[in-house]
């Protein structure tokens, strides 16, 4: 009876803090993505540490971890406004705190996501952002992030503005109402009230266990989980440092299993990259310069990536599939990247823009150190081409898409899913 009365607090509290989520016993829908790129849909059946299976009308399919990059729960796909206090730790947990209070270092923590209070040294914490309605995180983070402070900071937002000043110290004992902060050889009670956030200084960073996945709240909050157990409509997860969180399912919007596992090619920053047009334009004009240059995660009229692939069974009509990361490309383009240790694939399917398939032709061309691993015609009257070499000990790639037997005319190349895999 008492689990019973801490749970339907901590679901109260839940929807005070405005994540809009109610305990279910009905499992959600979840979306697999695994390694190669395929998805798989069904009701979320077990979550382990070391495996996630989902139930589908006809059977169960459980994948290990080692073989999944994220996990999509269908219900989940809402952004609530945040409120209340945040909490980041060094290991990178992001989590919603209705209480924070400081003595001899000891932070005392209450959070939703918790049964009862937690107590985490402040050689763990980060910062913490306080509720203010002039002052949000993307206001002071920057530039705490720029500058090399040498101690512990405050924030303090100066009186009916969004201005701030940092002051960088000590901060001792932390209160409902005060923080007690060292400052230039004297001790100063500052009002809570007057401070947007606090960061604690760290010179030395302890390592920290590696997550097998990083959760994403619908709330905003990030969570790295090193042990995983679900019961019922929450999931219980242990973090990095050893903290027990439970989390409602109804809150989990992905769970991202992809760290080191791959590096989508959209993510990195050529190291050079250039587009040549078919007619030369005036060196200055670089407006129409930049008209040719590569989309990143979209296509060239700003709408998500997609291919054109043959009906099963009716060769004469085609299906359109939508991606989420890849690389919208032009004749004549030329980007170079260095690839990232450790892996030993590059993986993609290139295809004409399903705008322009009537005109599209282009030649594709992938190097690395200068060996050439992929060459192809890509043309708009033939299906999509899937893409799979070997880069390992490699230490550069080049991505090159010349004119095709149309020259420039729908020209546009969309290389989708395009990742590096160990």
């Amino acid at each position: 009876m008492f689990r019973v009365v801490i749970y339907c607090c901590l679901l109260g509290l839940i929807k005070l803090q405005g994540m809009n989520v109610a305990r279910s016993e009905e499992p959600p829908t979840a979306i697999a993505t695994t390694v190669d790129g395929s998805d798989s849909v069904g009701k979320l059946n077990e979550w382990t540490t070391e495996a996630v299976s989902l139930r589908q009308p006809s059977q169960v399919v459980k994948f290990p971890v080692n073989e999944l990059l994220r996990v999509e729960f269908e219900d989940s796909r809402k952004a609530p406004t945040a409120a209340g206090m945040t909490l980041e730790l060094v290991d990178g947990s992001r989590i919603p705190v209705s209480r924070f209070e400081v003595t001899e270092r000891m932070a005392t923590v209450e959070t939703l996501l918790a049964t009862s209070p937690l107590s985490i040294p402040t050689e763990q914490i980060r910062f913490v952002e306080f509720p203010n309605e002039n002052i949000s995180k993307e206001s002071w983070l920057p530039t705490w992030q720029s500058k090399d402070f040498t101690g512990d900071v405050l924030v303090i937002v100066k009186k009916d503005s969004a201005e701030m000043n940092f002051l960088s110290g000590v901060i001792n004992n932390i209160t409902s109402t005060e923080i007690n902060f060292g400052w230039e050889g004297d001790t100063i009670p500052v009002k809570r009230s007057k401070v947007a956030a606090i960061t604690y200084y760290h010179a030395i960073r302890k390592q920290q266990a590696v997550p097998i996945c990083w959760l994403n709240l619908a709330q905003g909050y990030r969570l790295p989980a090193v042990e995983i157990v679900r019961e019922a409509g929450e999931l219980r997860i242990t973090t990095p440092m050893g903290i027990a969180l439970q989390i409602p399912l109804g809150a989990i919007q992905t769970a991202d299993y992809s760290v080191g596992k791959l590096t989508y090619l959209s993510d990195l920053k050529p190291i050079r990259e250039d587009w040549t047009p078919l007619i030369e334009l005036p060196t200055l004009d670089s407006h129409v310069k930049r008209l040719g240059v590569p989309r990143r995660d979209t296509s060239f009229e700003g709408s998500p990536l997609t291919l054109s692939w043959p009906r099963v069974g009716d060769g004469d009509s085609s299906v359109l599939q939508a991606y989420r990361k890849g690389l919208a490309m032009r004749s004549r383009t030329e980007s170079e990247y260095r690839l990232p240790r450790g892996m030993r694939r590059f993986v993609a399917i290139a295809g004409i823009d399903p705008e322009t398939l009537a005109q599209g032709n282009v030649t594709l061309v992938v190097e690395a150190d200068g060996e050439t691993l992929f060459e192809s015609t890509i043309a708009g009257n033939q299906p999509p081409v899937p893409i799979d070499v070997e880069i390992a000990g490699k230490r550069l790639m080049k991505v090159y898409v010349d004119y095709g037997s149309n020259l420039d005319l729908g020209d546009r190349l969309h290389l989708v899913e395009a990742r590096f895999v160990k």
